[in-house]
């Protein structure tokens, strides 16, 4: 199995994960993001677990290392690396269908969890509808919108959709009926036929 390791949101290298009876090997190599200690973590939802300290190398970091597979109950989603900041653990995954590629996270106990977001170089801050929820901070020199999570994402305020107004109209009047119209015309006079001539009177002699 291979999975793609990441810093700041971009893939630096990758990591190859075999199963050897009771163990996983992992071998993992990657770029150097700079001058330090560099650790690598493995993501499992919303969740991170240090794997170890990765050994500067020629070509980059790497690091070789057996995992009980008695402690990976299910299989990280990615690899990430980074330093614990005030508590804070490197972290990548996605939240309920929202992507979160550069971020950490600090477990609060009963309180739940923290997540520490940091806003990609062209300026789009992931889960983006939640700023209203979130506050400003800082974390490896860096500034970040820090939002709790006591339960998984908080839910969004409902806007409410205004109504409407209608301008008043009055009423249109209701048609009366005319009492004139309703009367009873007076029946039809019969119209006598035209009499007919009468005959003319016959001439003497005829």
């Amino acid at each position: 199995m291979e999975y793609g390791i990441y810093f700041r949101g971009g893939l630096r290298g990758m990591l190859t994960l075999e199963r050897e009876g009771l163990y996983y090997r992992l071998s993992a190599r990657s770029e150097e993001p700079g001058p330090g200690v560099w650790r690598l973590w493995a993501c499992f939802g919303t969740e991170s677990r240090l794997v170890g300290v990765c050994f500067p190398q020629t070509g980059g970091l790497h690091l070789e290392k057996r995992v009980s597979r008695h402690s990976w109950a299910i299989l990280p989603d990615c690899f990430v690396l980074g330093r614990e900041e005030e508590g804070f653990r490197p972290w990548r995954g996605i939240l309920e269908g929202v992507e979160v590629a550069d971020a950490m996270l600090r477990e609060e106990g009963a309180s739940g969890q923290t997540l520490a977001v940091f806003a990609p170089p062209e300026g789009a801050v992931p889960l983006a509808e939640y700023i209203s929820l979130m506050r400003e901070g800082e974390l490896d020199g860096r500034p970040c919108l820090l939002l709790a999570l006591p339960d998984g994402l908080p839910e969004l305020p409902i806007e409410e959709t205004p109504i409407p107004e209608t301008p008043d109209v009055a009423p249109a009047p209701e048609s009366v009926p005319d009492e004139n119209l309703c009367a009873e015309l007076p029946p039809e006079e019969a119209i006598p036929a035209e009499a007919a001539p009468e005959p003319a009177p016959a001439e003497d002699g005829v």
